[in-house]
């Protein structure tokens, strides 16, 4: 198999699996745990690997989010809890998810 082949061949399963996680109800409701509301816990859960940045910073690595939406999400969640403390919540729930 070539590298292309195993690419489309994983494709789906993986954006599959990510995906459950981070749309399951779980995820959202350890978030709001936290403190966090709606769709802020992931946008600095993931953002927060890039530290206490620059929300523009975190809008460029979102590529296909709307960059006003990420600068929006990413302000409010930081009042909530340092990107860093907030990227191991997210790696932690990521990987009690399985």
């Amino acid at each position: 198999m070539t590298q292309v082949e195993t690419a489309k061949a994983i494709a789906r399963p993986v954006g599959e699996m990510g995906g459950a996680f981070m749309l399951d109800g779980a995820t959202y409701a350890r978030g709001a745990e936290l403190g966090f509301s709606g769709i802020d816990f992931y946008v600095l859960g993931r953002g927060g690997v890039l530290g206490d940045t620059n929300p523009d910073v975190v809008s460029s690595a979102f590529f296909f989010w709307n960059p006003e939406q990420v600068r929006t999400q990413w302000d409010l969640a930081r009042k909530v809890m340092d990107p860093a403390k907030a990227a191991v919540e997210w790696v932690d729930l990521c990987h009690a998810y399985g």
